[in-house]
């Protein structure tokens, strides 16, 4: 008998930019649009990638992966709408805006979300 066993998940793929914007788009729509996958956008995926992989290492046991990217957007979509909302700063009367990708793209903020520091009150 002719068996394969084929484990694609071993083999590790490259990282699209585009599917981490694609994916930013369908979970997070309210959140501010991009339209260019910038070099300087490219850089910052790839650098967040590598940092978010040494917290999901130490929470989960693996490296980041898409769906860990999917699973923190949708838990911000949930759990921290106020980062997706323009709300006024009563103490400056200036505007807080909504979070556009560079601030989600931030290893900071992954850890702090995931430890549930960023949740709404």
């Amino acid at each position: 008998m002719h068996q394969q066993q084929k484990k694609p998940e071993q083999k590790k793929p490259s990282l699209s930019c585009e599917q981490v914007v694609e994916v930013y788009h369908r979970v997070l729509p309210e959140a501010q649009s991009i339209r260019i996958l910038t070099d300087k956008r490219r850089a910052l995926i790839r650098t967040f990638w590598q940092k978010a992989g040494k917290v999901t290492q130490q929470l989960d046991g693996h490296k980041f992966t898409l769906s860990d990217w999917e699973s923190y957007l949708s838990y911000i979509a949930t759990n921290c709408r106020w980062m997706l909302e323009n709300r006024p700063d009563q103490r400056t009367g200036r505007t807080w805006r909504r979070k556009a990708l560079e601030y989600f793209l931030n290893v900071d903020v992954y850890a702090k979300t995931r430890e549930g520091a960023c949740d709404d009150l």
